[in-house]
């Protein structure tokens, strides 16, 4: 658990809430108004961490990216998170707009789900897609949101770690246990809601979280929401984790069918790449294995 001294009172706390909960996405300075009740109102947050270790099960994380047509990215940066600023124009689950985030997830099948919206279920029979999967090199501090109450649910390892966590709580700041449950609450819940792209402004408020937690941790986990919360993302900040913190070990081109009753996608074909070449950021394919040579999709 980080942050555990100089906590507000429980008043405190329940008006910092309401405070937040009376701030309108739409307006302009929402994310603004959210950071600074966050560190005006609330700091300092207790809230649950996670330890990832290099070479373990959790220290390889996944990304993917779409191809459009028979395009073939055979650049490691252009498969890892975006590093032009002014490519990002929006609002994301964690980042400002000009804000590169690294998101990525616990595995294949969930980065997969992360790039299927409606409309590409609604008008595509096929989708190509690289995956690529990174290998943590650096121990990290990550932050959880663990509290929605859907999610612990269906989630055996969010649930194990609210169950941690509320005995790290009673052990630390027993009085406020329940007020900093209905704070992390609060911020989870935000982080578990289906919201459309096109509802942008909504991302203010997980994204001031986010950025809060940056302070203390690495980075965040998160469950996915696109397959009902069964699966875990990542968000760690690009600039730190790009150039320290991970490599690229693997890539992959999968394209995937979709279902017999529309709802989803499986795989259809796959090919590895044939060698990932770090320092002259170049990733290696054999030719006569890609999609476009092998299928009439």
């Amino acid at each position: 658990m980080a942050i555990q001294n100089g906590i507000k009172s429980i008043a405190q706390i329940e008006n910092g809430i309401d405070k937040l909960s009376s701030i309108k996405s739409s307006d302009d300075d929402a994310y603004e108004k959210m950071y600074n009740t966050i560190i005006s109102d609330l700091h300092p947050i207790p809230f649950p961490t996670a330890d990832i270790v290099p070479n373990t099960e959790y220290s390889y994380v996944f990304r993917v990216r779409r191809n459009k047509g028979n395009e073939v990215f055979k650049n490691i940066t252009r498969i890892a998170s975006i590093s032009d600023l002014q490519e990002i124009k929006k609002f994301g689950r964690c980042n400002m707009p000009k804000q590169s985030t690294f998101y990525c997830s616990e595995n294949r099948a969930v980065s997969n789900m992360e790039v299927i919206n409606k409309e590409i279920l609604d008008n595509s029979e096929y989708i190509k897609l690289t995956n690529g999967r990174w290998k943590i090199n650096k121990k990290l501090t990550l932050a959880m949101l663990i509290h929605s109450e859907d999610v612990i649910k269906v989630n055996p390892f969010i649930k194990q770690r609210y169950e941690e966590f509320q005995i790290l709580l009673d052990e630390a700041v027993p009085n406020h246990k329940p007020v900093i449950n209905r704070l992390l609450g609060f911020f989870s819940d935000y982080f578990s809601r289906p919201f459309d792209d096109s509802l942008n402004d909504e991302y203010k408020l997980s994204a001031a979280f986010y950025n809060y937690v940056l302070n203390y941790v690495d980075g965040l986990i998160y469950p996915s929401v696109k397959i009902i919360y069964e699966g875990l993302n990542y968000a760690f900040p690009h600039e730190r984790f790009i150039q320290d913190y991970v490599e690229l070990d693997r890539a992959m081109i999968t394209v995937l069918k979709k279902d017999n009753d529309g709802k989803g996608f499986t795989d259809f074909y796959m090919t590895e790449d044939r060698g990932i070449m770090k320092e002259a950021d170049y990733i290696r394919w054999y030719e006569g294995y890609l999609p476009h040579n092998k299928l009439d999709i």
